[in-house]
């Protein structure tokens, strides 16, 4: 193909390809600028064919669980998560008022500031 890949090249090549590295060599271009240029032109209502994704079988979560516990990890049932509250060991209410108090110390800056600003006008 020539140097400048035009849009009907670029569909005919896509078109008749059933791959995106396929279509990387046919047109000399890199696979990721192929799949943002197919994007584009689906944006703009050119209705490209889609690829099968070439993914690999997925692990299950029981075969991943099991390999952790092989290798000495933590079976996830045993794992217990904590909210951001019984990590500080704080209560809830005790959240909130720290987070109220934060609030009022950066409004406190803000009114500062701008203050300041005024003044200065």
């Amino acid at each position: 193909m020539s140097t400048e890949l035009t849009p009907r090249d670029f569909v005919l090549a896509w078109e008749s390809s059933q791959s995106l590295k396929e279509v990387a060599e046919k047109t000399g271009i890199k696979a990721s600028i192929a799949a943002a240029r197919a994007s584009l032109y689906r944006s703009r209502g050119i209705n490209l064919k889609k690829f099968k994704q070439g993914r690999k079988p997925q692990d299950s979560v029981e075969e991943l669980n099991k390999l952790i516990e092989e290798m000495g990890g933590t079976p996830a049932s045993t794992v217990t998560v904590k909210t951001p509250a019984q990590k500080a060991d704080k209560t809830p209410e005790q959240l909130r008022e720290e987070a109220a108090a934060q609030a009022k110390k950066i409004a406190d800056k803000l009114a500062a500031i701008l203050g300041n600003k005024k003044s200065r006008s």
